[in-house]
């Protein structure tokens, strides 16, 4: 549980101490002999992987492998009709999903790009929302109070980080707006991840990208200067919660009077 913990940790802070930096992603599992346990294990690790901008040609590899081991996995458990699996399994689709993403986008691309190179990747992040819906709406529909979803916990990396990537990277106001919504009636907290807070965060960035620009319909409709590049956590030492800093990259790609080429908007300060 720890080390999921650690996994999930390290999905938000980024960095952490050399000697907690395995050698290796150990994405390799026989589909036949493992766990969903070991299947998830293996592709959290990709993830914090590739967060922390890794080899992407390993990488890649890796999620290759996984994502065949998984497809017959898939195959030998769809008989079941087994609807902790079934869930287990549609997250793990999201996550995979999200990964994909990520390891698609080419360094020089996202220097040149920016914010911009999430764009073409508006069908991946239809579908995260897709599914992560549909497990959302499974639970609500089980839950002993109708329409309230039963507040739960999971060590794990589960579907709140992939939506919180569609919150923050798909500038289409349908499918961000979808996002939040999933995510406030979610009611869960994967390891670190809050769903609650994720949802707030969201809205904050939706807020900051799009005043002052009037009517919406598609995510081109938000220039490059107006997104938010970074978002900046910081725990409290005493007292719980955290401050949170949303930044954008100067305009016009230049520096700001610092020097510096982020510019910080806003900054909160939220419970934990």
């Amino acid at each position: 549980m720890f080390t999921r913990l650690d996994v999930t940790a390290s999905q938000i802070v980024i960095t952490r101490p050399l000697v907690l930096e395995g050698p290796e992603v150990s994405s390799h599992f026989d589909s036949a002999h493992s766990s969903l346990d070991k299947i998830n294990d293996s592709l959290s690790e990709i993830l914090t992987a590739g967060f922390s901008s890794f080899e992407l040609e390993r990488l890649r590899s890796a999620l290759e492998h996984w994502s065949q081991e998984f497809h017959r996995y898939q195959n030998r458990e769809s008989s079941r009709l087994d609807p902790y699996i079934t869930e287990r399994i549609r997250v793990l689709k999201v996550v995979q999903i999200t990964i994909a993403t990520i390891l698609d986008v080419e360094p020089a691309e996202a220097r040149e790009y920016e914010e911009m190179v999430w764009d073409r990747y508006e069908a991946d992040f239809e579908s995260v929302v897709s599914i992560s819906e549909s497990i959302v709406d499974t639970a609500l529909s089980s839950s002993p109070i109708t329409g309230t979803m039963a507040p739960r916990f999971m060590p794990d990396t589960g579907f709140v980080n992939p939506l919180f990537c569609v919150v923050t990277w798909c500038q289409n106001p349908h499918l961000r707006r979808k996002a939040i919504d999933i995510l406030e009636r979610a009611a869960c907290r994967d390891g670190f991840w809050d769903s609650e807070i994720c949802a707030r965060t969201g809205r904050i960035i939706m807020m900051l990208e799009e005043r002052d620009l009037g009517a919406m319909s598609c995510s081109s409709d938000i220039p490059s200067w107006k997104r938010i590049c970074m978002i900046e956590p910081k725990f409290a030492e005493e007292g719980g919660g955290a401050f949170i800093r949303y930044m954008r990259a100067a305009k016009l790609g230049g520096k700001d009077d610092n020097g510096s080429i982020l510019k910080e908007v806003f900054e909160e300060t939220v419970p934990w």
